[in-house]
């Protein structure tokens, strides 16, 4: 068996090699661990319902928002120099010149909202491409909606992800969106993820679910 590893541009190969190629890849996917791998490798109880198990997976996800799920990171020190490294090889020498980024500083910061909405897309990502579903971004002039599940044209799932939901405005804005998708897709399985909050609302006549990212993305 001949293995041939190459970078992701199909012009690295010669014409050659490359027409011999043709049509026998495969292509994998390679994510980072998924926050139920993170909690296995850190030792982490994931089936307890204690409050004293639910404090140590809360303190692990902050944890892993924090510092991502890379394999090699979590075994590595100087933790710090690694991911400044990531970062300058995927933003900037792969991401930022492939697409031409134009507000390349946007990639900075320390926005947990963007982080939980990537862990939760990352986790989507995996669950999709395992039962080959779709996975769409909804948005029409009055509301959008972060995540919209779909298994051909039925839709299993609507999904919005907010870091904090405690103000009037902002939970007000995530239940809308979600009220959008279901009024554009008839879908009923109405999903609002956060931080921390976990509750059961009804809005006109439709249910809606509030979980914690970290409680969601060990369940799914």
């Amino acid at each position: 068996m001949h293995v041939i590893i190459t970078g992701s541009n199909a012009k690295l190969l010669s014409g050659e090699l490359a027409t011999h190629l043709s049509g026998r890849a495969k292509e994998i996917h390679l994510y980072p661990f998924s926050f139920a791998e993170y909690c296995n490798m850190k030792e982490v109880d994931t089936e307890k319902k204690t409050t004293k198990a639910e404090g140590f997976r809360r303190a692990a996800f902050d944890d892993y928002m924090k510092d991502g799920g890379f394999p090699e990171l979590l075994s590595m020190e100087d933790k710090r120099t690694y991911i400044s490294n990531l970062v300058d090889n995927i933003l900037k020498r792969d991401i930022e010149q492939r697409y031409k980024i134009t507000y390349k500083t946007a990639f900075a910061g320390e926005n947990l909202g963007w982080r939980l909405e990537t862990i939760v897309l990352i986790q989507l990502l995996r669950k999709c491409k395992q039962n080959g579903w779709d996975l769409y971004y909804l948005n029409d002039r009055s509301s959008e909606c972060d995540f919209i599940v779909c298994d051909g044209n039925n839709v299993l799932q609507a999904i919005q992800v907010s870091y904090d939901i405690s103000s009037d405005k902002t939970r007000k804005r995530e239940v809308n969106g979600l009220m959008m998708a279901n009024k554009q897709t008839k879908c009923e399985n109405l999903l609002l993820l956060t931080d921390h909050e976990s509750a059961d609302i009804d809005k006109d006549g439709h249910h809606i679910s509030i979980r914690p990212v970290y409680e969601w993305s060990i369940t799914i």
